[in-house]
């Protein structure tokens, strides 16, 4: 049987260059290349997932893909 993992709550963004970010990415704007360079440079790591995490599911629903490569050696 599969389940879903279990989302985990909530965490406070401790850095608040990221608010505008969050702003945009909840109103479904494009990113610029300042906030790329802004969500490389923060520390604050568990925000940017949080955020990609958001996009993904916006994007791709709650569901995961999987590629399975086999290759055959006959020699």
């Amino acid at each position: 049987m599969i389940t879903a993992a279990p989302t985990p709550a909530a965490r406070p963004q401790t850095d608040p260059a990221l608010d505008p970010i969050r702003d945009k990415v909840l109103a479904g704007d494009r990113l610029s290349l300042d906030d790329g360079t802004t969500l490389y440079a923060t520390r604050d790591l568990w925000s940017v997932i949080e955020l990609a995490d958001l996009v993904r599911r916006r994007m791709h629903g709650d569901k995961a893909y999987y590629n399975i490569n086999r290759h055959l050696n006959y020699s």
